[in-house]
């Protein structure tokens, strides 16, 4: 051991192994630098301490490539730098040469921690001049690849943004709102406004704006040169000066910009992007971003554009299917009275040709019973049957009468009529079901007669005569007035019955809704009410409360 005495008295760490990584010898210096006895399994805990600063390639395993590894594999003549680890938060760099002795290698640490604490690029270049030149150039290259990546984050930020404010709301205004109020944090806008090109008067208007101090521009004109609108036009943006006066002495300063970025759908020029921002904020702003905000809005523009268009195609068509569903309804109703006008028709021919007999028999009986020789007894008993039997035949005759002029074929034109004769043939077809029931309360003006159409009115009242019954559980009252009001026909019928809570009153004049039994209502009634009212240019109106009836005021204007 002798022969490595001299290792004592270096004032840097030395360490001696042999091939198999045993330890020789260390000094006292390296001893004092990475702990005293170390041993085979120390060892192993000392070589992993260390970071080696180079790249193998292809490495098999890298736990191997360790200072003292590397001293033994490279035969003594390595130079290598390495950070080594000496407590949890302090880290030493170290210089690692290695030089063979007979069958040993003595391997130095040179401490090289506060060289590369005070610049570990000078260290680099006091090794190789050539080195640093290379780090220096992979340095500008890792600038500029860094500034170009934090510019195509900030685009990808801004895009990422836009597109969730696109994702937000479809509706132009709230996109444009949210984009807007991006575009102003991003870019420092002071003011960014969209406006549409009006290709007649070859001029932009405003239509919005941010921030929403300046909303009294909206509807304004932009001032753009023509020569700008022709640049817009072949999809250029352009940037122009805005002249601010001075506060002092009248003297115009250049201190703000305005951007104009154009708009276009189908290269065709359909408005602009305007912002002002501070000069400063000009190198922001590059070509490539302000083609992706150009794209951008014109994609959020065009597609707002085209969902108010098909918005506005959906309820055209949703108007059109409603009103071809009313007509629908309308004809399949028109089809029913006209088939039950031929049906009445025909039943009342058939009814009045056995009536007519029994009408002509009753009278022969009459003239027969009236001779003394008969039995006063028994002439008084027929006689009695036969007033009866000509209160059922004229009876009989006032139904077919009411049933013809009810779904009258021959009055389908619009003519004079009597509003209050109307009312009383609906309330004669519908005495049977308000005979001992219902109490039916009439007051008439004496002005009744006005321009209509008689047959169709009459499914009017009908209907609603129909539902005040039908809301009538037990004994009840409805009331019909008519009156005169400002050249209007007034017509108010009013029942005692159940009454409608809201969510009823909000859908009766809807198709298909009723609150009858299956077969009982269809639903269609007060819709086809209403509509022929309409027909008549006026108004059908109501009022109820749940419990205490309903009362409908219909008002048709006055025609002579």
């Amino acid at each position: 051991m002798d022969k490595f005495t001299f290792l004592k008295t270096l004032e840097i760490p030395v360490l001696v192994v042999d091939k198999k990584s045993n330890i020789i010898q260390a000094n006292e210096t390296f001893e004092s630098v990475f702990g005293r006895n170390i041993d085979g399994k120390k060892l192993q805990k000392f070589k992993n301490s260390f970071n080696i600063q180079c790249c193998m390639l292809y490495p098999d395993n890298l736990s191997k490539y360790n200072p003292i590894n590397l001293a033994i594999e490279s035969n003594g003549s390595s130079h290598l730098i390495a950070t080594y680890q000496k407590s949890e938060d302090e880290f030493l760099t170290f210089m690692i040469s290695s030089t063979k002795f007979e069958d040993n290698f003595i391997i130095k640490f040179i401490d090289l921690t506060n060289e590369y604490r005070l610049s570990e690029l000078e260290y680099q270049y006091n090794i190789t001049k050539n080195e640093l030149d290379k780090i220096k150039t992979e340095n500008a290259k890792s600038i500029e690849t860094k500034d170009k990546a934090q510019n195509q984050a900030i685009k990808m930020a801004f895009l990422n943004r836009i597109f969730e404010a696109l994702r937000s709301s479809i509706d132009i205004n709230t996109t444009l709102d949210l984009s807007f109020k991006e575009l102003s944090e991003i870019f420092g806008f002071s003011k960014v406004a969209f406006s549409y090109f009006d290709d007649n008067k070859n001029l932009f208007i405003i239509r919005n704006i941010y921030p929403q101090k300046y909303n009294d521009e909206i509807s304004n004109t932009l001032d753009i040169e023509k020569n700008c609108i022709e640049k817009l036009k072949k999809n250029k943006f352009e940037i122009l000066n805005i002249i601010n006066p001075s506060a002092s002495k009248n003297i115009a300063v250049k201190t703000e910009c305005k951007i104009l970025i154009p708009i276009n759908q189908a290269n065709e020029l359909i408005g602009l992007i305007s912002a002002v921002f501070p000069r400063q904020n000009l190198d922001k702003i590059s070509n490539d971003m302000i083609s992706a905000i150009s794209a951008q809005f014109s994609s959020a523009i065009i597609q707002s554009k085209l969902f108010e268009e098909l918005n506005s195609k959906n309820e055209q068509l949703q108007s059109a299917y409603e009103k071809l569903e009313q007509a629908q309804l309308q004809l399949v109703n028109s089809e029913k009275m006209a088939s039950l006008g031929q049906l009445v028709a025909g039943v009342a021919h058939e009814i009045n040709t056995p009536l007519a007999s029994i009408n002509s028999n009753n009278s022969i009986m009459e003239k027969i019973f009236q001779f003394d020789e008969i039995d006063s007894d028994m002439t008084d008993t027929v006689k009695s049957m036969i007033e009866t039997d000509k209160e059922a035949i004229k009876r009989i005759s006032n139904i077919v009468k009411s049933l013809k002029r009810f779904v009258r074929l021959d009055e389908a034109e619009h003519q004079t009529a009597n509003i209050n004769k109307e009312i009383d043939l609906t309330l004669e077809l519908l005495k049977h079901e308000t005979k001992n029931k219902i109490e039916i309360i009439t007051k008439y003006t004496d002005n009744d007669e006005i321009k209509c159409y008689p047959n169709l009115l009459n499914q009017v009242f009908m209907n609603i005569i129909m539902n005040a019954i039908q809301s009538i559980d037990e004994k009840g009252e409805i009331s019909i007035t008519t009156q005169n009001e400002n050249n209007n026909l007034i017509i108010k019928i009013k029942d005692t019955g159940s009454g409608m809570d809201e969510s009823t009153k909000s859908k009766i004049f809807k198709s298909g809704f009723t609150t009858k039994k299956v077969g009982i209502g269809t639903g269609l009634g007060l819709m086809i009410s209403n509509d022929i009212i309409k027909k008549h240019n006026g108004t059908i109106d109501f009022v109820s409360e749940k419990g205490k009836g309903t009362e409908f005021t219909i008002s048709i204007p006055i025609l002579k």
